[in-house]
């Protein structure tokens, strides 16, 4: 029993002592522990400062290495104070700062401890935290902070200038200024009004270690707005163009009182006939007159707004024009029609000082739209004595449908109406053409039936116009994995909407809407709705209403073919 207990603790400590060599080659004593600072990096030497040295006595040997081992240079230095300072001759490239190992012990019994020259270096850190976009002439605020990494310290005093670079040559000194005692500098930067687009944001810390030099493009916008308006789009030669613009300050939206504003106009060459320089007033606004001449460049002129370095620009026309002296008005029996109806309409024509236009000429052209207007039909004739002409023609059997329209097409009506002065006014209304005289659209609460899950389903039911239509609708469901057909009756209010709740299988469901108004108007309709595929576990969220003022208390219901477990809200 002893003999084995002796063998056991001679095999521990044997195993102890070789795990004690094997980290004693990897790494320095206890002993060694000392703080290493870089005191100069002379031409032919460099000198290393040790502190923390109170328990020790004696001298420090130095070695400093290359990464292949082979010694360059050594020195030693006596303890004094619980501080020794140490010169090595040797000729440091300072390019090649990571290749320097500097190997040290303070006794000929320790190890060498180890460590990088490059890692024993002030080396400057510099963190700059701001935006990227800015106002022109606003006053913006940036932090940067300056640490030592080596010593993850801050840096306090260090110089910091931040700049404002556009192209190689403009520089503007934008904040001067020291780090703190945390190493951080709140810059605040006035930005010049002038400035704007992109340009280069430069930031310099400057310390007796190191410099370092930091730039970012910038983005600086106009900080006005202008919004600029004139009386009319349209002018004769001859008349006055009323201009006036509404200046504001961005961010903010304040009125830009006082300052200087510039109203120009352009002809339709290019040619600048009109500048003035205005003040606005305490609202902001400035405003301006131009008289046109009775001889000019007709066409389109350019109306300019300028507020420093924000411009608003305006299109107006110059040409002669007859104003109209009678209107046109067309109406049809019925706001839309199916294919092959018959368009019953009158045209009533009066001038504007309220007499008819009497034995006009009318002409009325008949389009249907496929990927452009055809003509399918041209009717002429003869106003009355009371400016009144009634019309009627058959639809085409056959129309297009547009599927961004639910499938509805239209016909356009044109009516040309010449008075006895030879004077041509003209007019267009559009119908809807539609097979069926009520259009439904079925709207799953998800976007998709969601599985195994009641689910609430919104009906909307209109006129082919698009006004509300008040029906009985009979619902039937299949795609289920029953045999038997599901079966709804619904009634749609006043506003065209009915709501059915549905529990479907997780397979594509198709629905057989029928259905008549109180006017005896019937549809038949046929929709699919597809089922979201969330997999074996299906989720549902359900809102109280679907709108909500501020300060409104939400309600929210979720729903889930899982029993238990924990649902998780992300507003």
């Amino acid at each position: 029993m002893k003999r084995s207990t002796v063998l056991v603790l001679l095999a521990l400590s044997v195993a102890a002592c070789v795990v004690a060599h094997f980290l004693s080659e990897g790494t320095a004593s206890g002993d060694n522990e000392a703080t290493l600072t870089v005191k100069r990096i002379g031409a032919e030497e460099l000198v290393l400062t040790f502190s923390d040295l109170s328990k020790k006595k004696g001298t420090v040997q130095v070695a400093v290495e290359d990464l292949d081992g082979k010694e360059l240079g050594k020195g030693s230095g006596r303890i004094r104070k619980g501080s020794a300072e140490v010169a090595v001759a040797i000729e440091i490239d300072k390019s090649k700062m990571p290749e320097y190992t500097i190997l040290y012990r303070f006794s000929s019994r320790d190890k060498f401890a180890r460590k990088s020259l490059f890692h024993l270096l002030d080396r400057l850190e510099t963190i700059v935290v701001g935006q990227r976009e800015y106002y022109s002439g606003s006053t913006a605020s940036i932090r940067i902070v300056a640490r030592n990494k080596s010593k993850d310290k801050p840096v306090e005093g260090a110089d910091v200038v931040a700049e404002l670079i556009e192209g190689s040559e403009e520089r503007v000194v934008l904040f001067k200024g020291k780090t703190d005692s945390a190493g951080t500098v709140d810059a605040k930067m006035k930005l010049p009004w002038y400035a704007t687009g992109t340009r280069t944001l430069k930031i310099t810390v400057s310390t007796g270690f190191g410099k370092d030099e930091i730039e970012q493009v910038v983005s600086i916008k106009s900080s006005r707005k202008i919004l600029l308006t004139t009386d009319k789009p349209l002018y004769q030669p001859g008349q006055i163009v009323h201009m006036r613009l509404l200046t504001l300050n961005v961010p903010g939206s304040k009125p830009a009182a006082d300052i200087d504003t510039t109203l120009e106009v352009a002809d339709s060459k290019g040619n600048r006939v009109y500048k003035k320089v205005l003040m606005t007033n305490e609202f902001g606004v400035a405003s301006g007159d131009f008289q046109l001449a009775h001889e000019l460049n007709k066409g389109r002129y350019t109306v300019r707004a300028v507020v420093g370095n924000a411009r608003q620009e305006k299109t107006i026309t110059v040409e002669r024009y007859v104003l109209p002296k009678f209107k046109v008005v067309v109406k049809t029996e019925k706001s839309f029609y199916a294919p092959g109806d018959t368009v019953k309409g009158d045209i009533q024509v009066d001038y504007f000082f309220g007499k008819p236009v009497a034995k006009g000429d009318v002409k009325i052209v008949f389009s249907k739209f496929d990927v452009e207007f055809d003509k399918f039909a041209e009717l002429t004739g003869t106003l009355d004595e009371s400016g009144h002409y009634s019309f009627e023609r058959e639809l085409p059997a056959h129309f297009v449908g547009q599927p961004l329209e639910q499938g509805k097409a239209f016909a356009k009506i044109d009516v040309e109406v010449v008075d006895g002065a030879e004077h041509k006014e003209v007019a267009t209304k559009s119908v809807t053409v539609s097979e069926s005289p009520i259009i439904v659209v079925a709207v799953p609460e998800s976007g998709r039936l969601i599985p195994n899950i009641e689910n609430e389903i919104f009906f909307v039911t209109t006129y082919s116009d698009g006004t509300p239509a008040k029906t009985q609708l009979e619902v039937d469901v299949f795609g289920s994995k029953d045999a038997d057909v599901q079966k709804f009756s619904l009634k749609s209010d006043e506003g065209g909407f009915a709501t059915m709740r549905l529990t479907p299988d997780d397979v594509e469901h198709k629905f057989r809407i029928s259905g008549s108004d109180a006017q005896g108007n019937k549809f038949t309709q046929t929709l699919t709705l597809e089922v979201n595929e969330q997999g074996t576990d299906n989720l549902l969220l359900r809102c109280g209403r679907a709108l909500y003022k501020v300060g409104d208390d939400v309600s929210l219901a979720v729903f889930s073919t899982k029993k238990r477990g924990t649902v998780y809200f992300d507003v």
